[in-house]
């Protein structure tokens, strides 16, 4: 109760919006494990691998088409759709499940409608707070919003694993439809805002999608952060992903081993989240908070890949999820301020698009590797790479000063620093900077 009421002094509506986000993530979670479990007994390696592949060229397609809706509609009515439409996705695969239909083209669409809708959930996620919650209170809510998604993320895997071993898959979609719906209405009871919507703006979407990468391409920080978090994707996603459980039975460790693995990667999220990036940025500052975090992660899931230990697998995989998410955290609240108000989910879909088209990369990259050494060889590679890439985002020119302002200086930033990059578009923060703030 404490948590909400601090987030209830934060903002207006932010407690809903944050258990919405728990509940969601809960589902989405859920959902995931109870998919994957469902096609691996109903249709095997070949039909998995299929869904994989197709899934991800899916989500990479239709990521930049849908992104820009949370900047031209109301972001807490895309958020609502986004989770009524995850909620009728798992209806209908519960009710396939139900009657004992499997049908993968059947699964890949419905799926298709869920990344869809994710598409839409992530580009207004983080930036319906900035609407919600006073500049200078921003990062407390990134980091409580943050707090909600790990504990989703935490409980989803363990509901999943529960429905699934006392019950069905089918009941489990169902379970999972009725939280998720849950979820929907509970974020429609956050506030409106109309600030939000552009309703005279005609322009089209392929419109939208080249601003959005223009924007991006020609503020050179933005441009050079996309460029290296892509690049250390490629190795990220594969080592917190398909490797794990891949290394887990190298050790000839049961799946309760894997569960467990999850688990701590989530919990060490959620500690970071709840107080530990703050503690960590109140000690060290920004900067380096951001630079101990990332050889901390180098670390850390370089021990996972060489461990022979069950136990200190789970160890490793706990101050992995924390250094994650502070690299995550320190550092989002000012790219989100810096970007102007009306350009936010725009250049957000552009990142994402670049993590969509890593996810379709990584599994293929660390498969070619697989082929050539052994998995704790190839982790250990794929962690140190990534995990480096990682670090040198703190060393790139112009971060050392962004993480150094406060978040009234932050508050369109980019477009003081680059205007050119923002000429086309109505800015609000179109004051050019002066030749102090680019030292």
């Amino acid at each position: 109760m404490r948590f909400f009421f601090k987030a209830r002094q934060l903002g207006l509506g932010l407690p809903q919006i944050l258990v919405s986000e728990a509940l969601t993530w809960l589902g989405l979670l859920m959902g995931h494990i109870t998919v994957m479990w469902w096609v691996t007994q109903a249709g095997g390696v070949t039909d998995l691998a299929i869904f994989g592949v197709v899934i991800a060229v899916i989500s990479l397609t239709i990521t930049p088409w849908l992104s820009p809706l949370g900047d031209r509609f109301p972001k807490r009515t895309m958020r609502v759709l986004a989770i009524t439409l995850f909620a009728a996705a798992a209806l209908s695969m519960g009710l396939l499940a139900k009657n004992g239909v499997y049908s993968l083209p059947a699964l890949i669409a419905l799926e298709a409608i869920a990344l869809g809708a994710n598409t839409i959930f992530s580009a207004v996620s983080s930036a319906q707070l900035t609407e919600l919650v006073d500049a200078s209170r921003l990062s407390r809510a990134f980091a409580y919003q943050k707090s909600a998604q790990s504990v989703g993320r935490l409980a989803g895997p363990g509901v999943a694993g529960l429905l699934l071993s006392t019950s069905s898959a089918a009941n489990a979609l169902l379970i999972q439809a009725v939280v998720l719906s849950a979820a929907a209405l509970l974020a429609a009871a956050a506030p409106w805002h109309k600030a939000a919507v552009k309703a005279k703006e005609k322009h089209s979407w392929t419109s939208d999608i080249r601003e959005g990468l223009r924007a991006s391409w020609s503020v050179p920080l933005e441009r050079n952060w996309t460029l290296v978090s892509f690049l250390a994707s490629l190795f990220l996603f594969p080592v917190l992903n398909m490797l794990v459980p891949l290394k887990v039975q190298s050790l000839q460790l049961s799946g309760k081993w894997f569960g467990l693995c999850e688990a701590m990667l989530s919990l060490g999220m959620l500690l970071s989240a709840l107080k530990g990036t703050e503690i960590a940025v109140r000690r060290l500052g920004r900067y380096r908070a951001r630079l101990a975090a990332g050889v901390l992660l180098a670390l850390s899931l370089s021990a996972f890949g060489a461990s022979n230990s069950p136990f200190l697998l789970l160890v490793a995989f706990f101050f992995a999820g924390f250094a994650q998410t502070t690299v995550g955290l320190v550092g989002i609240t000012h790219r989100t301020l810096a970007r102007p108000i009306h350009m936010r989910s725009r250049m957000a879909a552009i990142v994402s698009m670049s993590g969509d088209f890593a996810s379709v990369v990584s599994p293929a990259l660390a498969g070619l590797a697989l082929t050539q050494a052994p998995v704790e060889t190839v982790y250990v590679g794929f962690a140190l790479c990534g995990a480096l890439l990682a670090l040198t985002i703190s060393l790139l020119p112009g971060m050392k000063v962004l993480l150094a302002l406060d978040h009234a200086a932050a508050e369109g930033w980019y477009a003081k620093v680059s205007p050119m990059a923002f000429d086309r578009q109505e800015s609000h923060c179109v004051a050019p900077a002066t030749k102090k703030e680019l030292a």
